[in-house]
C-alpha cells in the first residue's frame, strides 16, 4: 500500500513538472531589457525556452549582450503599442509575458493636462499591456486555443 502511494505521488509529480517545463516552448517578452525581464529571459533560456524579447531598441542591454543566455534570445526591435512590428514572432509563440511599466513617467511630475500623452503612466503601464494582451488573445482566438498572457508589475 505504502509502495502504491508514494508511486502516485512520483507519477504525480512528474506530470506536474512536465506541465511547468519550458523546454520547446516559446516565449513572447515584452520590457525583457529591463531588470525583471533580463531575468525572465535569462531563467527561460536556461530552461530550454525559445525567447523573442520585443524591445524599441531591439537589442540587449551593454550589461548582458555577450553572455551566453543573452545571445540565445532573438532580438526585435517593436513597439507594444504596434502589434505589427512583433506579429511574426507573437504568432510562433505558446504564451506572452510583460514587465513594461513604471513608477515615475516621463510627464513627472503629475500634471493632469498630461493624462494620455506620450510616456504618460496611463499609456506606460495600461494601454501598452492592455494593447498587447489584447492582440495576444487574438492570436489563440485564430489558432483556436489558449494561450498565456502573464504581466508582471
Amino acid at each position: 500500500e505504502k509502495v502504491k502511494e508514494v508511486k502516485n505521488r512520483e507519477s504525480k509529480k512528474k506530470k506536474q513538472e512536465s506541465k511547468m517545463s519550458l523546454a520547446n516552448k516559446k516565449l513572447l517578452l515584452f520590457g525583457g531589457t529591463g531588470y525583471v525581464g533580463l531575468n525572465i529571459a535569462r531563467i527561460a533560456v536556461q530552461n530550454s525556452a525559445t525567447v523573442y524579447s520585443v524591445s524599441r531598441r531591439g537589442v540587449p542591454p551593454k550589461e548582458v549582450e555577450k553572455t551566453e543566455w543573452a545571445q540565445s534570445v532573438n532580438w526585435i526591435r517593436g513597439n507594444i503599442l504596434e502589434p505589427e512590428t512583433y506579429k511574426e514572432a507573437a504568432q510562433e509563440c505558446d504564451g506572452a509575458a510583460s514587465t513594461v511599466g513604471t513608477l515615475i513617467d516621463s510627464t513627472f511630475p503629475f500634471k493632469p493636462e498630461n493624462t494620455g500623452k506620450a510616456g504618460s503612466y496611463e499609456i506606460v503601464n495600461r494601454d501598452t499591456n492592455i494593447t498587447a494582451a489584447q492582440f495576444f488573445d487574438e492570436i489563440a482566438k485564430n489558432k483556436n486555443t489558449k494561450l498565456n498572457f502573464v504581466f508582471v508589475s
